[in-house]
């Protein structure tokens, strides 16, 4: 049922994050700010890669999947798309090595970033676009939250001040790239899958078919991404430290609401198909049950911005604290984007989307640099709020469009 999967993805995001911030006071502690800074570079360096890796595909997949009569073309979907994301895999390695090796204050640190990397093969094993057409979201609840469980069982058990960095790393990558492996074995096997033969036709068919989503994703990424490596440049490692905290915390309440738009799309590819008026009414119910989730967990960090900045850190409370009330604005709006993204993807609205992603892009581009040349981390936390309100704006005008056309 949708409530069903929305509760099971709604639970798997809160562990997903939920236990990571549990176990952070723990991290930041031990390793001490500065150290905890250069893993947040890390990680948004690697997320980059997992952006092209990806390709789109979380989006295409899911709603190919969705439409298919037999399983026979699930299992072509399948094939193809794995075999794209590996031979990325392997090419955006290979830029990643020589950019790590090139650049001095990164080369410090290679050995992390690029044991790092074991997230995005996590990322690009773990077939969560098929778990999320077949609308299977408890089997990846299950997975993520016995993984997360273990990890950080390992992290208290292990984690100590020497070589604390690289400890860390390596429980972050391995973890993640096993748990990716488990996952795709686990669909292979439930959903009796079978991998068919390479086809460079069919390779290029589907990649030519995502493009457009893959540079919505990656201007989204560029948006929400390229601050805090902006950040750690301008203002230091420290600087992204304090404003990784901040962000984690509201991307916890964000993700828990991402529940909503990710269990509905393969729903609404279905649905559109019925009944325009069923799909129109059952979009717009979501927007507003998505704000009002949103608004009270924003009220909810704005009252409790004190007490969850000294939970994570005894060093920077003030703009911790600070940093995280101006962050949690956004909460009002970003998580109505993955409701609107769906909203194109099922009209088939790709060039739309993209239009989108590069407007909003813009604006960020054009806020972020003043902004985090004058105020730092609040800069970065303020230009993401505004860049949230404009562009949902935008959003409700696109949605509008789309039903009276």
């Amino acid at each position: 049922t949708i409530i069903g999967g929305i509760t099971s993805l709604g639970l798997l995001q809160l562990f997903n994050l939920g236990i990571p911030l549990v176990r952070m006071p723990f991290v930041i502690h031990t390793l001490g700010l500065n150290d905890y800074g250069v893993f947040a570079l890390a990680l948004a360096l690697v997320t980059y890669c997992s952006i092209f890796i990806d390709y789109g595909f979380n989006l295409l997949g899911t709603e190919q999947v969705a439409r298919a009569n037999q399983k026979v073309d699930e299992e072509k979907i399948f094939s193809n798309i794995t075999y794209v994301k590996i031979i990325l895999s392997i090419f955006i390695f290979a830029i990643y090595t020589i950019i790590i090796l090139s650049i001095g204050s990164l080369k410090e640190y290679s050995s992390i970033y690029l044991i790092l990397y074991g997230n995005a093969l996590g990322n690009l094993f773990f077939p969560l676009w098929f778990y999320y057409a077949k609308q299977s979201m408890g089997i990846i609840t299950k997975i993520q939250v016995i993984s997360q469980i273990l990890q950080t069982a390992v992290i208290f058990a292990t984690l100590n001040e020497k070589n604390g960095l690289l400890t860390l790393a390596l429980i972050t990558g391995l973890s993640s790239t096993f748990t990716g492996l488990i996952a795709f074995a686990i669909a292979v096997r439930l959903y009796e899958l079978k991998l068919h033969r390479f086809s460079i036709v069919a390779i290029l068919k589907i990649t030519k078919s995502g493009w457009k989503l893959f540079l919505s994703r990656l201007l989204v990424n560029v948006y929400s991404n390229t601050s805090p490596i902006l950040l750690a440049t301008i203002g230091g490692v420290e600087s992204l430290a304090i404003y990784t905290i901040a962000e984690r915390v509201v991307k916890a309440a964000s993700s828990i609401l991402s529940a909503i738009s990710t269990t509905l799309l393969p729903h609404m590819v279905k649905i559109k198909e019925q009944s325009l008026y069923y799909f129109k009414k059952m979009f717009y119910d979501s927007v507003k049950l998505t704000f009002i989730i949103s608004f009270i967990c924003m009220i909810l960090i704005e009252v409790l911005a004190s007490f969850i900045s000294s939970y994570f850190s005894n060093e920077g409370i003030k703009e911790i604290k600070v940093t995280l009330q101006i962050l949690a604005i956004s909460l009002l709006f970003e998580p109505q984007g993955g409701l609107f993204t769906n909203l194109m993807v099922t009209f088939k609205k790709d060039k739309l989307l993209l239009n989108y992603t590069a407007v909003v892009t813009v604006i960020n581009i054009v806020l972020v640099v003043p902004f985090l040349l004058k105020l730092g981390a609040y800069g970065i936390a303020a230009s993401t709020s505004i860049t949230q309100f404009l562009g949902f704006l935008f959003l409700l005008t696109i949605g509008h469009k789309l039903f009276r056309t």
